[in-house]
């Protein structure tokens, strides 16, 4: 490599990681592949530094077919990429690449502690509890003991948040229209519920009554109480609903707290062993 082609290389991967650094993603990646350009022995470096510049901007699924080499910071970053990207045999691959190769053992830690979000993702509490009960025990690497101890206390603090029964909340709702929304925490819900239940069945009795007492046909009690049926039923139907979505909502926040604090991209870069030539924040 001449002293030219070495000084253009190294001005344009340090101008990378300065836009990198301000969050200028596309430009940071602009900047890295022109440094790859150069000749150069080894390019792992700047594809990773690529493969990062396109995974802030959640393009996942690109990232991975930048990142062809064997070495451990680049099969780290594949096995993030494929998790966020929905391909799981990808990441157990990578995974199983990892801890058959020979690096120390604190990374192959790293990447057990990574592979861990396969049972996140499917809320197989039982086995998260075991898989990271078993990695805290066996760990060497501190940080990877102390992830492994805090992902179980957060699946406790998720644990203890009590479940709404979609049953109980169809069955409250059937005596008493919106009372299983309520039960639900979905209070407007419930509420609205009520009382367009309890306006049309009102309705539709007094109309019943005043054709009663004219002699008249029963057509518009008839179409009013179909209407307050089909609000009751689908009353029961929303509160069971309601309960779902209430599930679903506590157990998103579990998996968000957990990917937020441990398995966040800050985290795979900086236990990927990635160095910049301009200090990150």
């Amino acid at each position: 490599m001449t002293p030219f082609a070495m000084h253009a290389e190294k001005s344009h991967e340090e101008m990378g990681d300065r836009y990198y650094r301000e969050k200028q993603y596309p430009l940071a990646r602009i900047e890295y592949d022109r440094a790859l350009l150069a000749p150069r022995s080894s390019t792992d470096k700047l594809q990773a530094k690529s493969a990062l510049s396109l995974m802030r901007l959640n393009r996942y699924r690109d990232s991975l077919s930048i990142l062809p080499s064997s070495s451990y910071e680049q099969r780290l970053l594949r096995m993030y990429a494929a998790m966020r990207a929905g391909f799981r045999s990808r990441m157990l691959l990578e995974q199983g690449e990892i801890l058959d190769s020979p690096v120390a053992q604190n990374r192959k830690e790293i990447a057990r502690l990574l592979g861990g979000t396969l049972y996140l993702e499917e809320d197989d509490q039982e086995r998260i509890r075991d898989y990271y009960g078993r990695l805290q025990k066996e760990a060497t690497d501190s940080q990877v003991q102390f992830a492994a101890r805090d992902t179980l206390l957060a699946l406790d603090k998720f644990e203890a948040v009590p479940r709404k029964s979609p049953w109980a909340a169809g069955v409250m709702s059937a005596f008493v229209p919106g009372a299983g929304q309520i039960y639900a925490k979905a209070v407007s819900d419930g509420l609205t519920s009520f009382a367009f239940t309890a306006v049309l069945g009102g309705s539709a009795a007094y109309m019943n009554h005043l054709e009663t007492k004219a002699g008249r046909n029963h057509t518009g009690s008839l179409i009013t109480g179909l209407l307050a049926a089909s609000f009751y039923v689908a009353g029961i139907t929303g509160a069971t609903a309601a309960a779902n979505r209430y599930n679903a909502y506590h157990e998103r926040q579990f998996h968000a707290e957990i990917r937020e604090r441990f398995f966040n991209l800050d985290f795979v870069e900086k236990s990927s062993g990635i160095t910049f030539s301009v200090p990150l924040n």
